[in-house]
């Protein structure tokens, strides 16, 4: 059960699914009709700037993101949990790195991480209400390996381009 926007109390299983679709589609700013299958990264230069080309990602940055992952976290829609790349030995590690690199030259993300389970988490106030809660998205665990690659080498490029 749950409250729709004017505190009506909603307990049709499809009404509250709906009720909870809306509220995650305003808050996250999303349009259910977007097709995402389609879409591919393209980078952008405007004339001021000049094509910068950052290395892919090496082996040992790989291994180093992978042993850093946090235990104790949910998998997202392929159920792989962080526990188990960790664990996965060297192996499993080589094809991480494998897939990183393809990924990194195509300049294209797989459709799966375009995907996530989106969890409400309780803050505060009535239970039954929408917005007190916060949507928490599981995100699949390669997908998180590669954005924090990417975070670290945008981070370093800027900080070189700001000395």
């Amino acid at each position: 059960m749950c409250k729709d926007g004017n505190n009506i109390f909603i307990t049709q299983m499809h009404e509250i699914l709906n009720r909870w679709t809306d509220y995650f589609c305003t808050i996250l700013n999303l349009d259910l009709d977007d097709s995402f299958s389609n879409h591919r990264i393209q980078p952008t230069t405007s004339d001021n700037q000049t094509d910068v080309e950052i290395s892919p990602p090496s082996y040992k940055e790989v291994c180093s993101i992978i042993n850093k992952l946090k235990s104790n976290k949910a998998g997202d829609t392929d159920n792989i949990i962080p526990e188990l790349i960790i664990q996965g030995g060297r192996t499993l590690k080589q094809r991480i790195y494998k897939l990183t690199l393809m990924i990194w030259e195509a300049v294209q993300f797989p459709n799966q991480w375009k995907e996530g389970i989106i969890c409400p988490l309780y803050k505060k106030g009535d239970r039954l209400g929408c917005m007190y809660y916060i949507p928490v998205t599981l995100l699949n665990v390669a997908y998180d390996i590669f954005s924090i690659i990417l975070n670290q080498k945008l981070c370093r490029y800027y900080r070189n381009l700001v000395r």
